[in-house]
């Protein structure tokens, strides 16, 4: 078989006249140094050979929106004479990479009119056509540096790896198209629903007609613009032991991606989570940068930065909890994303990291729920009895969160004043004593002073009781005044 060049996802239109909206034809096209073959969808084949190209043009669809085509011009042999005929056009697009595409044809393109030229009759005519059209192909290309990404200085890293022989193009089509104009089989689908996951729907990309600004994507936590976009959801069981609302969490993500040529693409996943204790107060931002390193070697990188929306009282241990659990889940997702790209390079150098081996084996004991944000409260670090005093309290008094812990503190306290004034306060009967008055004595003590603990405990009653219906007409007040149809999420 001929010795395949390069190869892009791409579209044949096969009705020029409709403005390139009529039903197109996904397939791949593959260079190689004598001839183009396109396979479509269904078993189409398009095969033509490069000196039979007269001109390759870039060119837009739907009516000039998309910047993301190439025209062929043909020249077309008369079956009955065996002579030329008309020209004719073929007409491409949907590529991901059109500009690379571009450049690697017209090179071949030029290079073979000119062998045709040489060994026609008249070789020396087009001569220095040809070592000019040689030097281009042969010509070595410098490759720049490709800068760090800034937005990755912000947040902490989870991985910083190393891919082997894969370009830009081939990353992408394999793991973040999900086979959306490409040929590649979903990823992203079948590695969650392997971690445990269910109810998982992942949205088709929605892409940018231009590349104007307007037209973009934008993702509001670093303000950078995408040129595609796209939402996951799905749920998973919570571990936890402390049941504070249901016993499932959700997820959404939204997926910004955006590919720099073939230098650098970026997939910015955006977080937010139902069903876990103060969900509504952050949002985790997860960036993968895969920038190219040398020729054809990748380097990825995966950054992590909790987005407190709202504060509240255990800022710290959300954040700390949610890089703690985040590590491991895209550790094990960067290694499947390695096996399946060596897989595509037919490569057994797929291997683990050791230093993801120790981790993994670190974390054995908690990876169940590794898709959880936060670490929540068990019952080795949280007794369940507080769990089950806060929901009561939330439940009886109708009040938020913060409300029922002050309430449920208030209620600790008073118990700890109760038993020091038992035991300690007034002092216990000596036991080494024996005599009648000193028995005597002690009786009356106690009398006392259960009848004074009494009269405290009344006083204590009272209090808390105040205390608690100026919460509950404080709530009423609060809910008087809200606007109709507006709901109050948290009373505190």
């Amino acid at each position: 078989p001929p010795t395949v060049v390069d190869s892009f996802s791409c579209a044949y239109w096969p009705k020029e006249t409709e403005g390139y909206i009529s039903p197109l034809l996904h397939g791949r096209m593959f260079v190689t140094a004598q001839c183009m073959y396109f396979v479509g969808w269904g078993g189409k084949k398009i095969i033509l050979k490069w000196d039979q190209v007269l001109g390759v043009k870039k060119d837009q669809t739907l009516n000039g929106l998309v910047d993301n085509a190439i025209r062929l011009v043909c020249k077309e042999e008369d079956e009955e004479e065996g002579e030329e005929g008309h020209a004719s056009s073929y007409f491409f697009g949907s590529f991901l990479f059109r500009d690379q595409a571009h450049q690697i044809i017209s090179k071949i393109v030029t290079l073979a009119h000119a062998l045709d030229e040489v060994t026609g009759d008249s070789p020396k005519k087009l001569d220095s056509h040809m070592r000019n059209s040689m030097e281009i192909i042969t010509k070595p290309v410098i490759l720049t540096v490709v800068p760090p990404d800034s937005a990755l200085k912000k947040m902490i890293i989870l991985v910083d790896k190393k891919i082997f022989g894969i370009s830009i193009q081939q990353f992408y089509e394999t793991i973040w198209s999900e086979g959306e104009r490409t040929d590649a089989a979903p990823f992203y689908e079948p590695w969650l629903k392997s971690q445990g996951n269910y109810d998982t729907s992942v949205g088709k990309w929605d892409y940018a007609s231009t590349s104007r600004s307007d037209d973009l994507f934008k993702n509001e936590w670093c303000g950078e613009q995408y040129s595609q976009k796209r939402t996951i959801t799905y749920e998973f069981k919570r571990t936890t032991h402390l049941y504070i609302g249901p016993p499932t969490a959700a997820v959404t993500q939204n997926h910004y991606c955006t590919i720099e040529g073939n230098d650098k693409c970026v997939l910015a996943m955006s977080l937010s989570f139902g069903g876990i204790p103060y969900a509504d107060t952050f949002r985790v931002e997860i960036r993968w940068v895969v920038r190219r390193s040398g020729e054809k070697d990748l380097t990825v990188e995966v950054g992590c930065f909790v987005n407190m929306i709202k504060s509240n009282l255990f800022s710290k241990q959300v954040k700390s909890g949610t890089i703690q659990e985040s590590k491991p889940v895209h550790e094990h997702l960067f290694m499947a994303v390695k096996k399946a790209c060596y897989q595509l390079k037919g490569s057994d150098d797929s291997g683990v990291d050791e230093d993801i081996l120790d981790n993994t084996s670190q974390n054995e004991s908690r990876m169940d729920d590794r898709n959880t944000p936060m670490t929540e409260p068990t019952s080795a670090n949280k007794p369940i009895f507080l769990g089950l005093a806060l929901s009561y309290i939330q439940e009886t008094l109708n009040v938020g969160h913060q409300t029922a812990t002050f309430v449920l503190a208030c209620i600790i306290l008073i118990s700890a004043y109760v038993v020091f004034s038992l035991f300690f306060r007034h002092g216990v009967p000596d036991p080494v004593t024996n005599s009648d008055e000193t028995c005597q004595m002690d009786i009356q003590n106690i009398a006392e002073n259960l009848n004074k603990l009494n009269s405290d405990m009344d006083k204590i009653r009272e209090q808390l009781h105040q205390v608690i219906s100026l919460i509950e007409a404080k709530g009423q007040q609060q809910h008087q005044m809200l606007p109709d149809g507006q709901i109050c999420a948290e009373k505190d």
